[in-house]
């Protein structure tokens, strides 16, 4: 009897759609291992070598377990990825507000494999550039998705309207218009509601007010001057 020790452990693997997948997990032992594989934690197969074509719903973190008795479990890990077209989140179309006057931020988030080689921002069917006195773009990663983010500083009624993001990256591109438009000011029902709110609390002070003043109208001097600092 020796412990085990590996002979392959798995390996990552990208490929595209269709692709047959081998994964390998081999390990030297005596007694002889039994293996077991698992996507996601979720039991996919026995034995020392995985095969499955690739798919959306084959690519995930893949787990071999060597076993063997008396002895530690062996485990290894491997990532299956399929190259794909850039994924954006929020899908095609979004919406945002922003106030006049002030530095607006549009998003634009991708996922892929490979990551997005490419955003570019147009407006009005113009592409946009980042070294201008109004816009400006800035990319930073996010976990597996890389964002680009459109500033526009001090925005104006001409810069209200609708943004295209295009992302691409060698397998393809992905686009996602997004209008930009302006804040609403509160609601009329808030508006009067909140007048209304304050003209009553103003009107029942001056009636407390006027009230105490006349409780205490004819009354002495000295009688008075305490009942006034008690209102």
């Amino acid at each position: 009897h020796y412990s085990p020790a590996w002979l392959s452990a798995p390996k990552s693997v990208t490929g595209s759609a269709g692709e047959r997948v081998e994964l390998e997990c081999a390990v030297d032992a005596h007694p002889a291992p039994s293996y077991t594989w698992r996507r996601d934690g979720n039991l996919v197969g026995k034995g020392s070598l995985l095969t499955f074509p690739l798919s959306s719903l084959t690519t995930g973190r893949y787990t071999c377990t060597a076993t063997v008795p008396g002895f530690s479990p062996l485990i290894g890990e491997a990532n299956v990825l399929m190259r794909s077209a850039p994924q954006l989140k929020g899908g095609s179309q979004g919406l945002q507000g922003g106030a006049p006057g002030e530095t607006l931020h549009i998003q634009c988030e991708a996922r892929a494999v490979p990551p997005p080689s490419t955003f570019i921002w147009s407006y009005k069917g113009a592409v946009l550039r980042g070294d201008s006195p109004v816009y400006s773009m800035i990319e930073t990663q996010h976990g597996d998705s890389l964002r680009s983010t459109l500033i526009i500083n001090s925005a104006r009624e001409e810069h209200f309207g609708y943004y295209e993001c295009l992302a691409s990256n060698e397998v393809g591109e992905s686009r996602r218009l997004v209008r930009l438009r302006p804040e609403e000011g509160p609601p009329l029902l808030v508006v009067v509601s909140a007048g209304i709110a304050g003209l009553l609390l103003t009107t029942v002070v001056l009636a407390l007010a006027l009230a105490c003043r006349r409780y205490h109208t004819g009354k002495g001097g000295e009688q008075w001057g305490r009942a006034e600092e008690s209102c």
